[in-house]
């Protein structure tokens, strides 16, 4: 909530380079600081009663049990900055239609392994993405967050595109309104095939400002899914 207060009013050039050392040196080590506060504070209020005599465990082992991935983003007029640490997806429809995932990693994690907030440096596995925004029409026009849940239950790789693609083209012809209707079954059917939660949160711009072609369908989740979208949806994703 405090950086997104200071990013609203960051269009100047000076305030822009120091928020933004702040966002990629500070910010994460005050994020994975305040997490493991609150974690272990939920243990001392909520810890299991031990036989006397039972160690109390180290600390590393009591944010063990809590360990969970991050991703999340900060859109302001000037300026666009998310953060993830761990699984988990960014994906970006900019204003002229391209798609990206700017803070996918380099490879992709082993199996169920990925890096989480319980990490001993867990602050350095933190990626950033910093975008500002000079021309007020080129904002994106949609930026989707999903659990990693979503992108493992498409067949192919480039299922995830798709759906993101489909997405802003139902966006584009439906309204919000219409989506989000239907949005809750189609992260039901993802979930179903991935087995792991399916959880999304998207930021639209404004329909007005909105340009493109016409849109394209939803893909099916794999070629055995129903005609219907794939389902959605922000996963707490936990490792423990």
């Amino acid at each position: 909530e405090l950086f997104a207060r200071a990013a609203r009013d960051c269009h100047e050039p000076g305030r822009l380079a120091r928020l933004m050392t702040y966002a990629r040196d500070d910010f994460p080590r005050a994020l994975v600081q305040d997490w493991r506060e609150e974690a272990l504070g939920h243990w001392s209020r909520h810890r299991p009663i031990a036989d006397t005599g039972t160690p109390e465990p180290h600390q590393s082992e009591k944010l063990l049990l809590y360990g969970t991935t991050l991703i999340g983003a900060v859109l302001t007029p000037w300026l666009f900055v998310a953060w993830q640490i761990g699984d988990g997806d960014l994906a970006v429809v900019e204003h002229d239609g391209t798609l990206s995932r700017p803070l996918a990693p380099a490879e992709e994690d082993l199996g169920d392994e990925t890096e989480s907030l319980c990490g001993r440096e867990a602050w350095s596995a933190v990626r950033m993405h910093w975008a500002p925004v000079f021309d007020q029409s080129r904002t994106p026009r949609l930026v989707v967050l999903s659990t990693d849940g979503l992108s493992k239950s498409f067949a192919s790789g480039d299922g995830y595109r798709q759906f993101v693609a489909g997405l802003d083209g139902r966006l584009a012809s439906e309204g919000s309104e219409g989506v989000r209707e239907v949005l809750p079954h189609w992260l039901e059917q993802a979930s179903k095939y991935s087995g792991d939660d399916t959880t999304l949160a998207a930021a639209l711009r404004h329909a007005s400002t909105v340009t493109g072609g016409g849109p394209p369908d939803l893909p099916d989740v794999s070629p055995a899914a129903p005609p219907d979208a794939p389902p959605m949806d922000t996963e707490r994703n936990t490792e423990t």
